[in-house]
């Protein structure tokens, strides 16, 4: 699919939900809206398969994370921050328990350790 047309029809699903979330004074998140859009366009055919990846989106929102947590990083002074430490050591607390439910939950539900690239590639060589 030709980028450009793409990219044109992902601003256009995001501007129809940023209309509605507007509509019903945020009843419906836009987030929503546009994930029950792209939903529907996918599961009937609507949208090809390939629209995030022909829209080049992908590779703009890997280059603006980083820049948008930077800023997000310099929003937040010091006193602030000293401030609202609490918040912070929940958010790695989080982060850390997501981590290790998920290590646990790939061991019970994936079957344990699974043969890696290199440990094949060493039984293949005779080592």
């Amino acid at each position: 699919m030709n980028s450009v047309l793409a990219f044109a029809i992902v601003m256009a699903v995001w501007t129809v939900s940023d209309l509605v979330a507007k509509k019903t004074k945020s009843l419906l998140s836009s987030l929503f809206v546009a994930s029950i859009i792209f939903f529907i366009g996918f599961l009937s055919g609507i949208f090809p398969e390939d629209l995030l990846a022909s829209s080049s989106l992908l590779a703009l929102g890997g280059v603006a994370v980083g820049f948008i947590i930077v800023h997000l990083g310099t929003l937040i002074s010091i006193s602030e921050f000293k401030r609202l430490w609490k918040v912070l050591v929940i958010g790695v607390a989080t982060v850390v328990g997501i981590g290790i439910l998920l290590y646990v939950a790939g061991f019970v539900f994936g079957g344990g350790r699974r043969q890696g690239v290199y440990d094949g590639v060493s039984q293949a060589m005779g080592a």
